[in-house]
């Protein structure tokens, strides 16, 4: 099962966290996978700068690695991995010329430019992503 970009706004809706990942958590078989991506940083320099400008989308709901743990614990999902990842923004790339934004060398440098940057300030990239996994032998009802 996958989210993308879409766990993180169940609060927005009148939901939670938590009670979605122990329905996901309950709809998997036992031993099944959970890969959710986008899942937004609570210390992304692109969220911090978007807040201070009114016409930008930026998330109300953010999350620290800490909180992907708790969460999978508290759902009695096995968290297997989790990461972050994008350094550099990406939606303001549509506003280049076509030349450019459509260059392969273009495409090629920004992605190893943002490979570089987050590998040397991960703490700020732009999206968690989690693996988990449903326990194989899990006891239902939880």
């Amino acid at each position: 099962m996958t989210s993308i970009g879409v766990l993180e706004h169940v609060r927005q809706e009148g939901g939670d966290e938590l009670k979605s990942l122990q329905e996901i958590r309950r709809i998997l078989k036992p031993g099944g996978i959970f890969f959710c991506v986008h899942f937004p940083n609570r210390y992304s320099w692109i969220e911090a700068i978007s807040r201070k400008i009114p016409s930008k989308h930026n998330h109300p709901f953010t999350f620290t690695r800490k909180d992907i743990r708790n969460l999978n614990g508290s759902a009695d999902l096995e968290l297997l991995d989790q990461g972050s990842y994008a350094m550099l923004p990406r939606n303001e790339l549509a506003r280049l010329p076509g030349n450019v934004k459509n260059s392969a060398w273009f495409v090629k440098s920004y992605n190893a430019m943002d490979r570089v940057l987050q590998s040397l300030f991960p703490m700020f990239t732009q999206n968690h992503y989690f693996v988990s996994k449903k326990p194989s032998t899990s006891v239902e009802g939880r």
